[in-house]
């Protein structure tokens, strides 16, 4: 009886972007256009400039991968390290709900990594990126958000075996090669998230050590590194040393692949901010338009909120009511829903430390209770603001505007696009990667594409 892992390999070789439903082949596209102008925009940051870059220049790392927004290049390995962290760098990049991953942050920088210094054909690159879309989302799903439940970051963690995948497609590895590689992904997952206390910096370089360990775990396996085979299932496996078999829904691994499409169920950021917190701004944003309500007339505000979303995006309240740094924003609802309240929209301005600074904001969170609501589902909230002459308004919605229930459209995702480059890309290279990436199965080589993200 095959392994886990060797169910998934066979379907990674045989995997082929002729079988993939053009609806698929889509929404992969306006994924991967979102991820790009995520990246461009996160490329120009203090952190992106002065940590990321300076540390994969001084690695002297030469390759044929292009970093993006830079003028740098290097190997496979550290490029998607760089493309990754500006992916998650401003929390703005794409999720899916029940596998609580960043899928993009992940897939997508292996992929061009990988394939620009493979110089695949665009048809290859969406083979690749849709490839891991659909094994990411399993794994994720496997571990029933048993991850954030224990304090550790499910992207990295299941990241990691889809970079090896991802490698070792578009490397053209056989299935034992595969198996091996994610048995050795295993030994090198890893994402803890004391950032969330802190907001401390450490998770935008997440998905970029996943990408390097897998990228490097892929080149072991080629040169006949062996690693276990029962690494999801086996008792000394990856689910069971973490999480506890029993906790699992392992079958989540397999369980229609190639059938059911994931892919059409990882939602698009409408905010840069933690999705347990979307849901909640849409809220602000409805309720400020039909009510016209005035910040400065609101008496108390009420957030019912999931278990699992008020850990990361509530508590403890009195470091979530002041965040120390933007990063700290990003995971706070009460400055979220106060910035969004006293400036009527939420982007990659509101972020900075002179919006969390401002005492107006400082004087709004503390208004604002979060109560636990295991009613909810984590991406749910239920948001009542109460005025001072006792009028109360209400908004209650499962689910945020981007995702699958209510999905950005392709304008909205290209507007989007053009918002996050706009003070880096001139009009004609914005509308070049645009029609390049929704023309991507046209393109002989990706290097076409690289060349307009440097």
């Amino acid at each position: 009886m095959s392994s886990y892992s060797e169910k998934i390999a066979e379907f990674a070789v045989n995997f082929k972007y002729k079988n993939i439903p053009k609806e698929v082949v889509y929404k992969g596209k306006l994924h991967l256009l979102d991820s790009l102008g995520v990246a461009l925009s996160s490329s120009q940051t203090p952190i992106i400039r002065k940590t990321i870059l300076e540390t994969v220049k001084s690695l002297n790392a030469n390759g044929e991968s292009t970093v993006i927004g830079s003028s740098q290049s290097s190997s496979c390995d550290y490029a998607a390290f760089a493309n990754a962290a500006m992916i998650d760098g401003q929390d703005f990049d794409d999720t899916h709900r029940l596998g609580v991953v960043h899928t993009s942050s992940i897939v997508v920088p292996t992929a061009l990594a990988c394939g620009e210094e493979r110089k695949i054909t665009g048809k290859s690159l969406l083979e690749a990126i849709i490839l891991g879309y659909e094994t990411f989302t399993r794994i994720g799903m496997a571990a029933n958000e048993r991850f954030h439940k224990k304090g550790m970051h499910a992207t990295p963690l299941c990241g990691i075996f889809v970079a090896s995948l991802i490698a070792g497609k578009i490397n053209g590895q056989s299935i034992k090669e595969l198996v091996n590689a994610m048995g050795i992904c295993a030994s090198q997952a890893a994402g803890v998230q004391q950032f969330l206390i802190d907001g401390s910096w450490v998770k935008i370089i997440h998905p970029g050590w996943a990408c390097h360990s897998g990228i490097v775990a892929s080149l072991l396996a080629s040169h006949g590194f062996i690693g276990p085979t029962e690494i999801f299932e086996g008792k000394l496996g990856f689910f069971s040393c973490h999480l506890g078999l029993e906790n699992c829904k392992i079958e989540c691994l397999t369980e229609n692949l190639g059938e059911a499409w994931e892919t059409l169920n990882m939602s698009i950021k409408r905010y840069p901010c933690c999705h347990a917190i979307h849901t909640f701004i849409d809220g602000v944003f409805y309720l400020q338009e039909k009510h016209h309500i005035e910040w400065q007339k609101i008496k108390h505000i009420i957030c019912h909120v999931n278990p699992l979303g008020s850990k990361i995006v509530c508590e403890p309240i009195e470091v979530k009511r002041q965040p120390k740094t933007p990063y700290g924003a990003r995971f706070s609802l009460p400055y979220a829903i106060a910035i969004s309240l006293l400036e009527g929209e939420l982007g990659l301005e509101q972020f900075s430390e002179q919006k969390y600074n401002d005492k107006r904001v400082i004087e709004m969170t503390s208004k604002i209770e979060c109560v636990r609501d295991a009613s909810l589902p984590r991406t749910g909230g239920n948001i009542v603001i109460e005025m001072v002459d006792g009028k109360k308004y209400q908004y209650i919605k499962e689910f945020p505007i981007g995702s699958p229930q209510y999905p950005l459209n392709e304008d909205e995702v290209k507007d989007k696009f053009r918002s996050n480059t706009k003070t880096m890309l001139d009009h004609k290279r914005a509308e070049d990667i645009i029609n390049v990436v929704l023309n991507l199965e046209e393109t002989d080589n990706i290097c076409e594409l690289m060349t307009f993200l440097k």
